[in-house]
C-alpha cells in the first residue's frame, strides 16, 4: 500500500509559453507543471493510492510538494515538520464548530477544530500534536489512520496547508 498527501501553499498560477504553478513551503518555493500540479491538487485526500498514481506522488515528494510513504506513520513522519497554515474564519454552530471559507461552511471534528485553532503558521505539526498530548507515533496504526483522517479532511477542504 502506498499513501500520499500533497504540501505546500498553492502561491500562483502562471500562463503562458509554459504554464506553471507555484507552491511554497517554509523556505523555498516550488515550480510544478501543469501535469504535476494536477496531480498536486488530486493528493488532497487520505487514500491508497492507485497504480498510475503512485509514480506521480513520487516525483512530487522529490520535488518537496508530497508527502508519501507505505503507512500513516511514514506520512506522519514528513508532515510533522511541516508547518500548517489555517484558512477561514470559525464560526460557532449546535454541532460543534463550523468553518466558513468563501461561501463553503466545513463542520469539523473536535480534534480538526483544535488543529484549526493551532495552525497559526508558527508551529510544526510536530509540536502542535505534542502541546495536544498526541504522541502519535507510539500509538497504534488505527489511531495514527484517524488521526491522518482528521488532518487530511482539513486539507481536501483547503482549511489548512502544510508548508
Amino acid at each position: 500500500m502506498r499513501y500520499a498527501v500533497s504540501i505546500g501553499y498553492p502561491l500562483q498560477l502562471c500562463v503562458g509559453h509554459e504554464s506553471v504553478q507555484k507552491v511554497e513551503r517554509q523556505e523555498y518555493r516550488i515550480t510544478l507543471t501543469l501535469e504535476q500540479a494536477r496531480w498536486w491538487g488530486r493528493l488532497s485526500g487520505w487514500r491508497e493510492l492507485r497504480g498510475e498514481e503512485i509514480p506521480a506522488a513520487e516525483e512530487l515528494t522529490a520535488l518537496g510538494a508530497a508527502a508519501s510513504g507505505n503507512s500513516a506513520e511514514e506520512v506522519l513522519s514528513t508532515l510533522a515538520q511541516c508547518v500548517p497554515v489555517r484558512q477561514g474564519f470559525c464560526l460557532p454552530a449546535e454541532e460543534g464548530a463550523v468553518i466558513q471559507l468563501g461561501e463553503e461552511r466545513s463542520l469539523l471534528t473536535g480534534l480538526q477544530e483544535r488543529l484549526w485553532l493551532a495552525a497559526d503558521g508558527r508551529q510544526t505539526l510536530d509540536v502542535i500534536l505534542e502541546g495536544m498530548d498526541r504522541s502519535w507515533r507510539s500509538e497504534p496504526m488505527e489511531q495514527q489512520e484517524l488521526l491522518m483522517e482528521n488532518i487530511v479532511g482539513l486539507t481536501s477542504s483547503e482549511l489548512c496547508y502544510f508548508r
